[in-house]
């Protein structure tokens, strides 16, 4: 839903910082950039600061499943 938002707003730039392998639909999945489908297609920089993004989801989804308990 994200990648496509981004592509109808006409983002010029989308920096990844951590990459989400089970999810997504730019770097895994349908990969929508890739398609000829897609009119539009961003620049895309991914594994910025990767280690520091993923400990920081990381922690984000730790948190929401201890609030659910």
């Amino acid at each position: 839903m994200c990648a496509m938002a981004i592509s109808l707003a006409k983002i010029k730039n989308v920096i990844i910082g951590a990459e989400d392998k089970k999810g997504g639909a730019i770097l895994n999945g349908i990969k929508l950039y890739d398609t000829t489908a897609n009119i539009y297609k961003p620049k895309v920089f991914s594994g910025v600061m990767q280690k520091e993004c993923s400990e920081i989801l990381k922690i984000f989804f730790k948190n929401i499943r201890n609030v659910k308990k």
